[in-house]
């Protein structure tokens, strides 16, 4: 019943290609300077909860984890913006990329 539903239908390849595309979107969105070039606003915010959750979620999401820890900037805006909005969390480390 679910077989047809949802990305599971797809081969792994196709499925680690759409995860590649996805945060490579995602690293060009935020840039060297934020989401909007660093101005405060709701995509900020969006883009910030997935990829905090993708880090938090640890070793259950390892193959989103290791490609987001692929782009530097990514990294380095999530910890900044966590920092500015929740000072008194402190985030898990990023997952070590590993060959998939």
């Amino acid at each position: 019943m679910f077989y047809n539903m949802g990305i599971t239908r797809y081969p792994r390849e196709q499925i680690l290609r759409f995860i590649r595309e996805a945060v490579e979107t995602l690293a060009v969105l935020v840039g060297e300077t934020g989401v909007f070039a660093g101005k405060k606003c709701g995509l900020e915010a969006v883009v910030l909860g997935i990829l905090v959750g993708i880090r938090e979620a640890g070793e259950m999401t390892p193959v989103w984890g290791e490609e987001v820890g692929k782009y530097p900037n990514l990294t380095r805006w999530v910890e900044e913006k966590s920092k500015e909005y929740f000072p008194e969390r402190t985030l898990r480390e990023s997952i070590k990329i590993r060959s998939l």
